[in-house]
């Protein structure tokens, strides 16, 4: 007897887990969609301002006079657009397509990652299309 009621407590208890665990993929999965619903880009944009501070290594700072069509919460400096991180070869890539952008003031399409990853309060860059 003893034995099947620990039997029927040990299922309940996985039920319990499965449910739990479920619940916690579907959040999960939520989560993931509103990051990316979140996320900012701007169209047929002229770069109007390109920035790197001494200060502040790394980061290459975006203006350009399109307006995004969103921001995620953490974008709260209006000041620039976005923001790239210059660390690897990739972001130079991105830098020297953004600096031909502005030279020859060729509208650019960018879309940013619906984070503030690189700069806290501004929202960082993902995607050029020139």
């Amino acid at each position: 007897m003893m034995n099947e009621d620990y039997m029927s407590k040990r299922r309940f208890l996985a039920l319990n887990y499965v449910h739990v665990l479920a619940r916690f993929t579907l959040v999960l999965a939520v989560s993931s969609v509103s990051l990316a619903v979140n996320a900012g880009s701007v169209s047929n944009a002229h770069i109007t301002l390109l920035n790197i501070n001494k200060d502040i290594p790394n980061v290459l700072f975006v203006q350009t006079d399109g307006s995004k069509d969103s921001n995620p919460a953490c974008h709260i400096n209006q000041m620039w657009t976005f923001v790239f991180p210059l660390v690897n070869q990739n972001d130079q890539q991105m830098m020297a397509l953004l600096l031909t952008a502005r030279a020859t003031q060729a509208p650019v399409r960018i879309d940013g990652s619906g984070q503030c990853e690189v700069f806290g309060s501004i929202e960082t860059g993902k995607y050029v299309t020139y």
